[in-house]
């Protein structure tokens, strides 16, 4: 989040590839000062999209050759590194900072859910 200019702060969102990963962020990030956590995966995509003005968007976990078809304005900020040298199927993963989905949030959403494994 120190990354972001001040002023995109209070409208940045996080967007994740999986529930679980949103459900961590939902649970720790806040004490962390990360924005709000949202996915579009299986039943977690039933509590809707995020604001249509949210943005930029912090995407974890999302597949690389869907990033550029679904976001716009995406580039690498950072890796994720437990810090402990766990390894899982989060561990070393890109996270990206976006401008925002292509046609909003409202446009995406049904394309941004998905039911899978």
């Amino acid at each position: 989040m120190s990354a972001l200019p001040p002023n995109e702060r209070g409208r940045a969102v996080v967007f994740t590839g999986n529930y679980g990963e949103a459900g961590a962020l939902r649970r720790y990030g806040p004490d962390r000062g990360l924005p709000l956590a949202y996915s579009g995966h299986n039943g977690f995509a039933e509590w809707g999209p995020p604001p249509q003005e949210a943005q930029p968007v912090i995407v974890v976990g999302y597949p690389r050759r869907w990033l550029d078809e679904d976001f716009r304005g995406c580039r690498q900020a950072a890796t994720v590194d437990n810090g402990e040298g766990v390894d899982n199927e989060e561990q070393g993963g890109a996270v990206y900072l976006c401008d925002a989905p292509r046609g909003g949030w409202s446009a995406a959403w049904p394309r941004l859910a998905h039911l899978d494994g």
